[in-house]
């Protein structure tokens, strides 16, 4: 069993949170490409500390350090904005317990595969869905999961050999999320620092 980092947008964290997101896809040549089922990944999110602490490198911070996850839209600190990869390891909340790895072609995703990586549903009907994803500032809607998680992708690969087009392989993680500190919840368990 190893512990890994993994970074997550806001939205895609929005969507862990609400038990939306069980799964997610990354680039076969991804470090992740190394984990095997029962590894557990602790989010990396974009954070903030209080603006007293602007000046602190993260891996300074002291443990009892405020922290505001942006995803949470709260705005109580008003510190500067950090980046997911920045975010110290105690300060972490979700860890995900891997239960399944798969490599396969990206354009292989499946409508319930899609809607297990976040895809949200729009309108719900007894005789149709729609299905979105956030870009932005921007709300993409289709009949079909799949077609929204394309547009997802292509929003975040746009580099030759990344694109959605190109069909790259990718490394297909299913897990379940917890809340909590992955140290809290696994206190004697921590056996790999990333």
């Amino acid at each position: 069993m190893v512990d890994r980092p993994i970074i997550f947008s806001a939205a895609m964290v929005c969507a862990l949170l609400a038990g939306c997101k069980m799964q997610t896809r990354r680039l076969a040549t991804s470090p992740l490409r190394r984990v095997k089922a029962g590894d557990r990944l602790y989010v990396r999110e974009h954070w903030r500390v209080s603006s007293a602490q602007n000046a602190v490198a993260p891996r300074d911070l002291p443990k009892e350090s405020s922290v505001e996850f942006i995803a949470d839209g709260l705005g109580y600190l008003e510190g500067k904005h950090r980046q997911g990869m920045h975010i110290p390891r105690w300060a972490s909340r979700l860890p995900l317990i891997v239960g399944n790895v798969k490599i396969e072609p990206l354009v292989g995703i499946n409508d319930a595969n899609a809607i297990d990586e976040g895809i949200g549903v729009a309108q719900d009907a007894p005789s149709y869905r729609r299905y979105f994803v956030s870009l932005g500032g921007e709300t993409f809607i289709s009949a079909h999961p799949a077609e929204c998680y394309a547009r997802l992708w292509s929003s975040l690969h746009n580099t030759d050999g990344q694109c959605w087009s190109d069909n790259p392989g990718v490394v297909a993680l299913i897990f379940r999320v917890e809340h909590g500190n992955i140290d809290t919840l696994y206190p004697n368990l921590r056996n790999a620092r990333a």
